[in-house]
């Protein structure tokens, strides 16, 4: 049994070695009778036999492979053509460039991209001229792939070809090729995108403002402001991006006034732009979308005032706290969070009680990171709420303090309903040191719960008032929790030592 388990396991394995020393070239002799079977199989009747016969070819990389690839860019089958295509591309010799630039007429589009590809690939003074071809081909991804390739190229023609088809009112690539000319360095680019900008179509308007962008031109920025009121939403909305990227002050006043634009992706990307410059200008039409019908619209507006970090900021986003959209709420809280302003703590504490996690453990995270900042009278405030996480924070926020003020509030926390604050403040008022707390925590190792009583035992250790070993041995006498004792022993221990 255990052997035919073996052999199971071990056949795959062979399998799989000679399905994979098939696809890599043998060495010497065996290499050379490999290559030829290959080129054999690349005659076969069946489609599957000939495409893997074209795939293996590339590997070999020998140019005696040229011819018959050549050949089988013309079969019937489109997967054998495209392993054809790549295979040539992996060949490393001039004479491959005729054959890929055939690849180009292929009758399938994608076959014609992979064409493409490997041309970029190959510095021969032939592929400019047939590239150029391609960017007048029916398909857009063709186009596209031919436009790229140029704008990565340092041959002068494919910047003179790109210019050229650029200039042609008729060309269906001038989006592509204004994504090219993107980051060409030449003083006729500039012009000749802002030129574009009033184009026909929309797509061209949208790449060419997109281009001028990236390429945070100035020159561009009064017809930018001019395109914040085209008629297309996608065109408007990347102008008000382009704007954003340029972070000039002039932009500022028609950015607000595209806050009101009927489209809400266009009021998010003019939001976005008014976030990069930080303009006080925009503080007032910032805050008054957070009253957007959108939620979206009202949550990047909550992301931009955040970066404003001032004052008059916080009731808006305190407002935003009561936000219908949860995200927006822990939006805003996190922001407000990272802020030390006292007007946030109570509203931050209500969100506590949200019944979605989302928003719940977002506010937790925040009253956390800024535990310490948070005022005593707040704190003493925060003891008396419902939900027994805000009190158990308001705890550790008073151990952090250790201020007189803060001492009471302790005590107070110790006869707290729920056993994690009472055990929270007993181990709160260890740390304080402080012989006053030694009666309270007395009477803590009387506690329902056992956790409490072994935090109180260890606290009364820890101040190590003589008036504590009276209770502490009775708990080591009487107390059922075999942990409670051995820690109230401890503590005994800590005491006489001192």
């Amino acid at each position: 049994m255990k052997e035919s388990k073996k052999v199971g396991i071990i056949i795959p394995i062979i399998i799989s070695i000679i399905l994979l020393i098939g696809n890599v070239p043998a060495s010497g002799d065996a290499r050379e009778e490999s290559f030829k079977r290959e080129l054999q199989n690349l005659k076969s009747k069946d489609d599957y036999i000939r495409s893997q016969a074209a795939k293996n070819l590339g590997n070999y990389q020998d140019p005696r492979a040229i011819a018959p690839l050549t050949a089988a860019l013309r079969d019937e089958d489109w997967v054998v053509r495209e392993n054809a295509i790549e295979a040539l591309g992996m060949i490393k010799d001039p004479r491959v460039v005729p054959s890929l630039i055939m690849a180009l007429k292929d009758q399938d589009m994608y076959n014609r991209r992979n064409a493409i590809w490997r041309l970029g690939n190959i510095q021969d003074p032939r592929v400019i001229p047939a590239l150029a071809t391609a960017l007048k081909d029916k398909e857009e991804i063709v186009r596209q792939s031919a436009a790229e390739d140029f704008g990565h190229s340092q041959d002068p023609r494919a910047l003179e070809a790109l210019i050229a088809e650029m200039k042609d009112g008729r060309s269906p690539a001038r989006a592509a090729v204004a994504k090219a000319l993107t980051y060409k360095k030449d003083p006729r680019i500039g012009r000749l995108l802002i030129a574009a900008l009033k184009d026909g179509n929309p797509e061209v308007r949208w790449s060419v403002a997109n281009a001028l962008g990236e390429r945070k031109d100035t020159t561009a920025l009064d017809p930018l402001i001019g395109a914040l009121k085209d008629p297309v939403p996608y065109v408007r909305g990347q102008a008000a991006t382009d704007l954003g990227s340029i972070q000039d002050n002039r932009a500022v006043d028609p950015l607000i006034v595209t806050l009101k634009d009927p489209d809400p992706s266009v009021r998010e990307r003019a939001i976005w732009a008014l976030k990069q410059m930080k303009d006080q200008r925009a503080l007032a039409p910032l805050i008054a979308l957070l009253k957007d019908p959108e939620a979206r619209v009202r949550g990047t507006a909550i992301m931009a005032l955040g970066d404003y970090q001032d004052p008059r900021v916080v009731e808006p986003l305190i407002t935003a706290l009561k936000d219908e959209d949860l995200f927006n709420r822990a939006q805003a809280a996190g922001i407000l969070g990272k802020w030390k302003d006292p007007r946030a703590a109570g509203p931050l504490f209500d969100l506590l009680k949200e019944k979605d996690s989302i928003v719940r453990d977002r506010v937790f995270q925040v009253l956390w990171d800024k535990i310490d900042s948070l005022p005593v009278d707040s704190l003493k405030t925060l003891l008396k709420y419902d939900d027994m996480s805000v009190r158990w924070i308001a705890v550790i926020a008073l151990g952090k303090n250790k201020s007189r003020e803060t001492f009471p509030a302790l005590i107070v926390a110790l006869n707290d309903q729920d056993s994690y604050v009472r055990k929270e403040a007993a181990a709160t008022l260890g740390s304080f040191e402080d012989s006053r707390a030694v009666i309270p925590l007395s009477l803590a190792l009387k506690d329902t719960s056992a956790s409490v009583r072994l935090k109180a035992a260890w606290a009364l250790g820890v101040i190590g008032n003589k008036r504590a070993v009276r209770p502490l041995k009775m708990a080591v006498k009487y107390d059922k929790d075999k942990d409670v004792k051995e820690a109230a022993q401890r503590a005994i221990e800590k005491i006489s030592r001192k």
